[in-house]
């Protein structure tokens, strides 16, 4: 099993190198197992389609995001400390990956399937990061640093957060409008936790 992982591993960073380079739909399947060391045949065991391939690639970089933003937030003491630990390092890794969901957001205009994919793993991703909230709300519900919100509103309130930094997202994939980025992130968050304390 263990064999596996690594080859698959090593399929995904190929043709996640190749998505960067030549761009989605340039790439081939042929492309993809030559990058890799591998043959066709290999290839096909582990993924049907390049679609398959695809939908690997945008979970990989995600979940990246995900485990350094989790690790750094562990670092944080107080809830509030967390939630600004949380906005930073969440944006200063998506910023590091902007190239690469620039370049896929950008070819994937009226291809349904790969549009699809995005979409599923979009959700994955907005329902992982408002479950990572909703633990912060709580710990600084518990620890009497939130007194204004009630345990009951902490779903809502962990939506809503999610919401308002996928508003800032938006600057940084889709506008390209990065400068004064830290100063507008800075600033939502400390409105945000004025507002909870």
């Amino acid at each position: 099993m263990i064999k596996e992982e690594i080859i698959r591993g090593e399929i995904v960073d190929a043709a996640s190198k190749l998505f960067q380079q030549y761009g989605l739909f340039k790439t081939t399947m042929e492309d993809i197992a030559k990058a890799a060391g591998k043959g066709k045949s290999t290839l096909y065991y582990y993924f049907i389609n390049k679609d398959e391939v695809f939908e690997a690639v945008v979970t990989k970089e995600v979940s990246e995001v995900q485990a350094i933003v989790l690790q750094a937030v562990q670092e944080g003491k107080s809830a509030q400390e967390k939630l600004r630990i949380y906005a930073a390092t969440n944006f200063t890794e998506l910023r590091k990956k902007a190239i690469f969901f620039k370049m896929v957001s950008g070819e994937l205009q009226g291809n349904i399937t790969q549009l699809q994919i995005m979409y599923k793993m979009r959700s994955k991703f907005d329902s992982n990061e408002v479950e990572f909230l909703k633990s912060i709300l709580l710990f600084g519900i518990d620890s009497g640093e939130f007194a204004a919100i009630k345990e009951e509103d902490a779903d809502l309130l962990a939506h809503t957060l999610v919401s308002a930094f996928r508003g800032i997202e938006v600057d940084l994939f889709i506008d390209n409008q990065l400068t004064g980025l830290e100063q507008r992130l800075d600033m939502a968050s400390g409105i945000l936790i004025r507002g909870l304390g």
